[in-house]
């Protein structure tokens, strides 16, 4: 592990042999040209985060390029690289390192197992204690997650021509997969703004409706005097929660099931949990079941090779909660002191729930923080 990526180097000098030191690598640089938008309809995270001087792409390019300038320089180009084909399940695993890090652990990425294969993390714990690691991003709620993300795009575009003292509620929005699909919509919904009277507390809640190509849009404008930038909300998005079937899907795996043999024990599964994915009660039935009825995998697959399950609660870029430690009850390995002072759940004729010991530490990571325009 590179724990302070600036190296000195020293140089001969006629006059003597000066210090230098190196900075550290960049591997998100900023943009030579202004640019202020926000991602657009089709494009990536990273996509975004290469080309946009909005304040948010700065500070995400600043918390990768911290974060990678704790990993040895070709984990970190590795990894780099990699954001742009999948964002989540590798912003994800950059997490789960840098955590491991500032739990004091020192921490080799992508050991080689006894039998071939690699887990992401291998940490050496300040006690002696080793624990291996293995990162899995499901996509929980796949469809909804889509549908929230087109919604706010098209929510983007709204804000582009809205009004500032009306807050927007979206009751409806039609099903546009570009850009171009939804500029009817924009253009009607700017010539309704244009007739909005000035708001009053309290006062009338006009509403527009529009039929396109893709379908209705229905708009409700709510009097917000004191507003200084368009404001869209909704709608509401229904859909079935399959977080208990992903969950099991992970530990189903057979490749990671694979990895774990391999790693040093014990092996711990980290599993992240963004927004509108499982809680720690969907865990709770996924790994252990019900309080009477001991049906998790955790307790029903005694060949499960994982010593437990690191879950990262809320996860995003703009925070995350420590994780909870979900423990194989088949499984009994002395635990670093670090994790062990985790709140801890186990399966013992029922859900037994130890708390946390100490105060939170995940957030030294330095996740983005949000502005007032965000």
């Amino acid at each position: 592990m590179a724990s302070d990526p600036a190296v000195e180097l020293v140089l001969p000098h006629r006059t003597g042999r000066l210090p230098l030191v190196e900075p550290p690598m960049v591997y998100f640089p900023e943009p030579t040209s202004p640019d202020e938008s926000w991602p657009g309809w089709d494009e990536t995270a990273v996509e975004w985060c290469r080309r946009s001087t909005h304040l948010r792409a700065k500070a995400v390019r600043e918390l990768l390029n911290r974060s990678l300038a704790h990993f040895p320089p070709k984990h970190a180009r590795s990894l780099a690289k990699r954001l742009n084909q999948n964002w989540q399940s590798f912003f994800f695993e950059i997490v789960v390192g840098r955590y491991l890090q500032v739990l004091g652990a020192e921490v080799e990425p992508e050991p080689q197992g006894s039998n071939g294969t690699h887990v992401d993390f291998r940490a050496t714990f300040p006690d002696g204690i080793i624990v291996s690691v293995e990162c899995v991003s499901k996509r929980f709620n796949l469809e909804a997650q889509k549908t929230i993300q087109r919604h706010g795009k098209m929510a983007q575009m709204l804000d582009e021509v809205g009004p500032t003292r009306w807050a927007i509620e979206l009751h409806k929005l039609p099903k546009s997969d570009s850009p171009i699909e939804f500029q009817p919509y924009v253009q009607a919904a700017r010539e309704w703004y244009a007739t909005l009277p000035e708001p009053m507390e309290g006062g009338p809640r006009p509403v527009f409706g529009f039929d396109g190509e893709g379908g209705r849009m229905e708009l409700e404008a709510i009097p917000f005097p004191s507003g200084s930038k368009p404001n869209h909300m909704g709608p509401a998005v229904a859909w079935y929660d399959d977080s208990i079937e992903r969950l099991k899907d992970a530990l189903i795996d057979s490749h990671k099931r694979k990895q774990a043999r391999g790693a040093i024990p014990p092996v711990f599964l980290a599993i992240d949990c963004p927004f509108h994915g499982p809680g720690a009660e969907d865990f709770d039935q996924a790994l252990f079941g019900f309080t009477v009825d001991p049906s998790g995998l955790l307790v029903t697959d005694k060949d499960i090779p994982f010593a437990g399950v690191m879950a990262f609660l809320s996860m995003s870029m703009v925070g995350a909660a420590d994780p909870v430690l979900y423990l194989n009850p088949y499984q009994r390995w002395n635990l670093p002191a670090a994790l062990a002072n985790h709140e801890r759940r186990v399966w013992k004729s029922g859900i037994e729930k130890t708390p946390a010991t100490r105060e939170p530490v995940i957030e030294s990571i330095g996740f983005v923080q949000l502005g007032p325009d965000d």
